[in-house]
Order: C-alpha cells, then structure tokens, then sequence
C-alpha cells in the first residue's frame, strides 16, 4: 500500500497542478453572459488537453535530449509542433468560429493563434522544466557534498582507531618476544611458535601496499606457511596439508589478507587429519590467461561445529570487488562432506610504491 501511495504521489500532484487554473478557467467561462450559446466545457477541456500534451511532451524531450543531444531536441520540437499544426487545420479550423465576432475565422488568424499559443506553452513548460532540473541538481550536489563530508569524518575516525590500536600491538610485540626468548632454552618448538605467532601479526597489522592497494603475492604465500606451521605445532603435526604452488610468483600483486581468509576458513571447519582426505592449498600462476588461480578443498568436520559468521568470507568478497571489480571469479562449493573455494585472478606485476 506505501509503495502504491509513493507511486500516486507525483501523479496526484500534478493532478491538483492542473486542476487549479482548470476551475478557474471554468468559473470564468460560467460567468459569460453568452455561456449557454456554445459548448464551453469541451473547449476548456480540449484546451486544457492540448496544453498538458505539449508540456509533458516537451519535458519528455528536454529529459531525453536537451542536454546530450540538442540538435534531435531542436527536430524533435519542430516536427511536435509540426504535428500539431496540422491537427489544428485538419481538426479545428473547419468548426472554428470566432465568439466575438460570431463568423468563421481565416486560416492565418487560426493558425497564427494557436501557434502563439504553442509557442507560449512550449516556453512555460521549457523554463518550468529548467527550474525543477536545476533544483534537482543542486540537491544531488548537497547530497555528494555530504557524502563526501561523512566519508572524511568515517577516514578520519578509521585513522584516529588505527593510532589508538598500534599502542596495544607494540605491547603485544615485546611481550611475545621477551615469551621468545625466555622459551628457546626450555622449547625451541614452543620459541618457534610465539615467534611464528608475532611475525603474522606484524605482517598483517603493517601489511605494505602499492598504489593500487595491492601486496605481494610472496608475502602472502609466507604468511599462509605461517599459519600452516602454527596449525601443525597446535596439532602435533598431526595435520594432513598439500600446499602446491605452480608458476613464477616473483613480482606478482595480490589483493591483500585474501587467501589467508579462506585457508582460515578450511582449518576451523575442515577435518584435516585424515591422510585420504587431505587438505589441498593449490595456487597456480597462468602465465597464457594471465591469471592467478587459487583453490582449497578439504573434508568438513563432523559432530560439533564451530559457530561461523560469514564475517572473513563477507569481507574477503569486498575487498575482491573493491579491487578487481568484475574482473575476478569466486566460486564456493559445499555438500555434505566438501567444502571447495576456486578464485581466479587477473594477473598483476607492478608493485611500485
């Protein structure tokens, strides 16, 4: 019903637009003395008609063509006016009779008439048209201007939190390294792990990007063995993981903190200790479609689930589109057993700063 009353709103509006001259119109043909010597009603009527047909025909015209293409607004117009001077000749002139005079109007007196009164509906509906046009546009531009205003309020607040969060981190850092060093004497494996542990999170709170907000492809291939080795030190090496890696990678720039999203995803979801069922990391560079081709597939868990969001996939597929646009291909592929992810990427060399 609100959105029937939304569409009736502008119609209704000009229904009362037009309406209002029309009753005042009428109210001044009643009040003739002669009134009820012609049919009054019809011709205020048919004038009314004839006048809305050449404003919205016009406003038509001017939406479509007067700012793009004015040459086709310009043959548009005359050949509207063409037409409906050929209507008032075909139509009209053989029944006009003048109601002052009371004899039958001359062609030029017809048609130099209704072609003032065209004109002067074209002109009115024209400038009625430029007026609502202009005040659209300075409300667009209010608009874009507040956009623009509420986006450097969100960047700035975005970098007032990332000032505050780099305190805690550094903390974090020389906590982990003071664990490092106090555990390489008692377990080189746990002294591995913390050290593992503050590399990732260096690397993904101080992540380097070019231009175009791109990394390198190596840095987040070394980032992935990362957490496949923190991983393998929580699970005893326990862990069944293929991580086959095809093509030259020197040089070449990916979207960042992308692929390590769905890797994430396959190790708190996966059933990843069955030596059949292995977790398969594939990432291959085709040189001839120049694209980067990444793919996991792995067994899900079985009996209780962690609880998932969607949250890393969520914002895994906006930094995709952010970044590439239409240009890349993200296929999720899930039964009762598999869960498969295919992305495949244009391929990008330049990593300039």
């Amino acid at each position: 019903m609100k959105k029937l009353l939304n569409k009736l709103h502008p119609v209704l509006r000009h229904l009362l637009l037009w309406l209002l001259p029309y009753g005042i119109l009428c109210l001044l043909q009643l009040s003739q003395a002669d009134a009820h010597e012609y049919n009054w009603f019809t011709q205020v009527t048919g004038s009314f008609l004839v006048m809305a047909g050449i404003s919205y025909g016009n406003v038509y015209l001017c939406r479509r063509f007067f700012f793009s293409q004015k040459r086709t607004y310009l043959f548009a117009a005359t050949l509207m006016y063409c037409v409906y001077i050929l209507a008032v000749y075909v139509f009209l002139y053989p029944v006009e009779d003048s109601t002052l005079t009371g004899r039958q109007s001359t062609l030029f007196t017809t048609l130099f008439f209704y072609s003032v009164f065209f004109l002067l509906i074209f002109l009115i509906s024209f400038v009625f048209w430029l007026a609502t046009a202009a005040y659209r546009k300075d409300r667009e531009l209010a608009a874009a201007k507040l956009q623009v205003q509420e986006f450097k309020n969100d960047q700035l607040d975005a970098e007032n939190k990332f000032l505050q969060s780099q305190i805690n981190p550094h903390f974090l850092y020389n906590t982990l390294n003071f664990f490092y060093a106090e555990a390489l004497d008692v377990s080189p494996r746990l002294a591995d792990s913390i050290l593992l542990l503050s590399d990732s999170m260096r690397y993904a709170l101080e992540i380097k990007e070019n231009a175009k907000g791109m990394t390198l492809l190596e840095n987040e291939l070394t980032h992935i063995n990362n957490l496949i080795r923190i991983n393998q030190y929580r699970f005893h090496d326990q862990l069944q993981i293929q991580f086959l890696i095809s093509g030259d990678i020197k040089s070449v720039c990916i979207a960042p903190l992308v692929l390590i999203t769905f890797v994430e995803n396959a190790f708190k979801h996966g059933e990843l200790q069955n030596p059949r069922d292995p977790l398969v990391i594939s990432l291959q560079i085709a040189t001839a479609e120049q694209q980067i081709i990444f793919s996991t597939n792995n067994r899900i868990k079985k009996g209780s689930k962690e609880i998932s969001t969607g949250i890393g996939i969520d914002n895994a597929k906006r930094r995709l589109q952010h970044l590439y646009g239409s240009q890349y291909k993200l296929e999720i592929t899930q039964d009762e057993e598999y869960y498969s992810v295919s992305l495949a990427l244009p391929l990008y060399k330049d990593f300039t700063l």
